[in-house]
């Protein structure tokens, strides 16, 4: 337990540091929260798959791939939601004589 409680603060300790390196590097940038730079390490362990991000998970906002992150363990599950949410997000922002 010992080792995983110092693995741990290692990378809390990192993931402050690269905190710090992205606000002075870019003062004018937001988003670079400890919190949300533990969800974006997350985020890129969780879909390896350049091709499938680029194409599907982009379409959705941020927010929504946090909670699927934490809600849906599945990944196939994951990505069914995923897929609908895109779906659902092309339908909305389509004009609305097309609706």
């Amino acid at each position: 337990m010992h080792i995983k409680r110092e693995i741990r603060a290692a990378q809390y300790r990192a993931t402050i540091h690269v905190n710090s390196d992205m606000l002075i590097a870019f003062p004018e940038s937001k988003g670079y929260s400890v919190r949300n730079l533990k969800y974006m390490a997350k985020f890129a362990e969780t879909y390896p798959d350049r091709e499938f991000v680029q194409q599907v998970v982009a379409q959705i906002p941020w927010g929504h791939n946090i909670v699927l992150l934490d809600k849906v363990a599945d990944m196939d599950e994951r990505k069914w939601y995923i897929k609908k949410s895109a779906e659902i997000s092309k339908f909305k922002s389509a004009p609305s004589h097309f609706q």
